[in-house]
């Protein structure tokens, strides 16, 4: 799960938050974050994430994983610094050493959303890896169009992409 806030002109945060992140659901008790688009619609896990956080969410895009690698499609090859090797939990999806890559859309995509042996957390760093190589892509005014002709909702992730200040970070979990 992805939360991006675009600041005022050149800032952005992105904010990771581990699918397995158990929270207070309304109407449904405690529930894990990945599991919220088959509880509901987009609304229920906007609202979830508003009180996880206590912030203002302006606007939720929840993607599936063929619109994932559609929005990914026109970066490719996207460059990837992975800072450890990938291995999949599924024998599904890709398998990467550590290093560096350049990858189509389905690969990125993949490894955006595969599970890994380990943590949430350790997957977390490869989606971080990942975001910041489409976020090189992105900053490729050609790219950036594209991008945003396929999916206008992406507009606020090509302006992060584009931000000289651009922090990522997790959001501080227990295992």
């Amino acid at each position: 799960l992805l939360v991006l806030t675009a600041g005022s002109g050149n800032d952005a945060s992105v904010l990771l938050i581990p699918t397995a992140t158990q929270v207070e659901v309304p109407s449904l008790g405690v529930q894990a974050l990945g599991d919220l688009p088959n509880q509901g619609d987009a609304d229920l896990l906007e609202v979830t994430v508003e009180n996880l956080l206590g912030v203002d969410v302006a606007r939720t895009l929840v993607l599936d994983d063929a619109e994932l690698a559609a929005a990914l499609r026109p970066s490719s090859k996207i460059p990837i610094s992975l800072h450890r090797a990938v291995t999949d939990a599924t024998d599904t999806g890709p398998v990467l050493p550590a290093g560096d890559h350049a990858v189509d859309a389905a690969t990125a995509a993949g490894l955006l959303t595969t599970p890994q042996p380990g943590s949430e957390l350790d997957r977390l760093v490869t989606v971080q890896d990942v975001l910041e190589g489409w976020f090189k892509r992105l900053r490729s005014e050609s790219i950036a169009a594209k991008t945003k002709a396929g999916q206008p909702e992406l507009a606020v992730l090509v302006d992060a992409a584009k931000a000289g200040d651009r922090r990522i970070d997790s959001l501080p979990v227990e295992s």
